[in-house]
């Protein structure tokens, strides 16, 4: 492993990799054996003794590894992380709830060590019994309240809605309707050249007059003007087309609109 990190380029203390071990004699091993120079982490159980302590006739428990006199032993053997059991950081109370913070973090912080908590999921198996939803074992539960510290209750709901996208409707194309049939044709094709409105049934040009609705071009002003489709829709009642007020201008004149 200590040649595989070195060839990785990863044995250094602000590498990406931890090293992480539940038996502080072998990660004191790799810094003094085999040169390691990546993060390590002691892994800590909310129960229980390390094996190579036990081994070894040393009686101490995970317990008192986690204590500040045992926190700084741990970072006198090169360690300089730490993985606790999430009960040892958030403990879970008799009735399933969560409990009060421990000290441990800024114990661990004093000492010199890093704190990496194990292990937060989503499912209801790793889930205090407070914070499961539904008795699935694999569903997800409240976890987020448990990162978080909050104590359980009832899920509160989200009241924020997104926002509404508005439709964009479609332009207002004149038609010409039959005297017979009353079948209405439109009448784009015959006003290629006429700009049609949008939305408004009226709005200013640049240049102060008005376009489509009341006050525009009418019937008569658009025979004048050589529109003799766009005049008929106009008195027979629908809408006329809207022509722009420079466009009737120029053609008064005999000059070509621009």
């Amino acid at each position: 492993m200590a040649r595989d990190l070195r060839a990785a380029g990863v044995d250094r203390p602000d590498g990406p990799v931890v090293v992480q071990c539940f038996e502080p004699t072998h990660l004191r091993l790799l810094r003094e054996r085999y040169g390691v120079r990546a993060q390590t982490a002691l892994l800590t159980a909310a129960e229980g003794a390390p094996p190579d302590l036990a081994r070894a006739g040393d009686e101490r428990t995970y317990a008192e590894l986690v204590t500040p006199e045992g926190l700084r032993w741990v970072r006198g053997l090169g360690v300089t992380g730490l993985g606790p059991n999430r009960q040892q950081v958030l403990p879970t109370r008799v009735d399933g709830g969560l409990g009060e913070v421990t000290s441990l973090v800024s114990d661990a912080h004093e000492a010199g060590l890093a704190v990496r908590p194990w292990t937060y999921r989503a499912e209801n198996a790793f889930l205090p019994p407070a914070l499961r939803d539904g008795d699935d074992p694999a569903a997800f539960g409240q976890a987020v309240r448990e990162q978080a510290g909050a104590p359980a209750g009832r899920r509160r709901r989200s009241h924020h809605r997104p926002p509404r996208r508005r439709r964009r409707r479609p332009a207002r194309v004149p038609h010409r309707q039959h005297p017979a049939s009353g079948r209405l044709t439109p009448l784009a094709p015959l006003l290629a050249d006429v700009p049609l409105p949008g939305h408004r049934e009226s709005c200013r040009c640049p240049r102060g007059g008005r376009l489509g609705g009341r006050g525009s071009a009418g019937g008569d002003d658009l025979e004048r003007l050589g529109e003799p489709a766009v005049a008929e829709a106009g008195r027979g009642g629908e809408r006329a087309a809207p022509v722009p007020q420079h466009r009737v201008e120029a053609r008064r004149r005999g000059a070509t609109p621009g």
